[in-house]
């Protein structure tokens, strides 16, 4: 049986007529395509949102110029010690490890699915985490983070505490990351198959608020976001 001919059946029981129509909404079409799609554009209102919720953007022209950022942003911070990061592809090969160290901040990757506790006790102590990102939506300043890289089963270098213990949170996106709304991250991650067993939509420091409305910043999150675009 058809869905047509359920309904007419269902309409013959009420005792209404009626002719046979496809129903007016198909919930099988496709969202319709909002705001800009130019790399360049999405990147600027995704700057504007995120500074609207107290978070820091930089622009890069290259790889090289991330590793010295991070050491200007975390010096400007005004923190020394133990920095942790995503032990990723998406990380490894820009030299982060190498320009922290020789600025005196020692870093450790974290692997998802190593020993809970002392991975949490890292990156409790740890002064920042470093992260890359899924995507960043324009419309809303926001970072999405998977827990393993989308369309792709294990990759297991993405600890999730990376982006959520530690007081600063720095996350790396290239420019062709970016997306307009949220429809069109589960769009993108419906057409990469291997979805991830978690992905947190992450929009600037954290903030909390009492029933009277009264805004904390990093009581169950970071107190700083950043963000460095490639």
């Amino acid at each position: 049986m058809n869905q047509q001919t359920f309904i007419n059946r269902v309409r013959t029981r009420l005792g209404r007529s009626g002719t046979e129509s496809e129903p007016e909404w198909q919930p099988s079409l496709p969202i319709p395509d909002v705001g800009p799609t130019d790399a360049e554009a999405l990147v600027e209102r995704y700057q504007m949102e995120l500074a609207k919720l107290s978070g820091k953007s930089y622009r890069v022209l290259s790889e090289a110029e991330v590793g010295p950022l991070l050491v200007s942003i975390l010096r400007e911070a005004g923190v020394t010690g133990k920095v942790v990061r995503w032990d990723d592809p998406t990380l490894n090969d820009l030299g982060l490890d190498e320009a922290l160290g020789a600025a005196g901040y020692a870093v450790t990757p974290v692997k998802h699915g190593e020993p809970g506790r002392p991975q949490i006790e890292l990156a409790e102590s740890a002064v920042a985490g470093i992260t890359g990102a899924d995507f960043a939506i324009a419309e809303t300043g926001s970072i999405v983070l998977g827990s393993s890289r989308p369309g792709v089963a294990g990759a297991p270098g993405r600890g999730r505490t990376v982006a959520l213990l530690p007081p600063i949170h720095i996350a790396v996106v290239r420019k062709e990351q970016f997306v307009y709304t949220p429809a069109h991250v589960f769009q993108k991650l419906r057409k990469l198959g291997v979805m991830p067993s978690q992905v947190i939509f992450a929009s600037g420091p954290s903030r909390s608020a009492d029933i009277e409305n009264d805004l904390s910043i990093g009581v169950h999150g970071p107190c700083q976001a950043h963000v460095i675009i490639i």
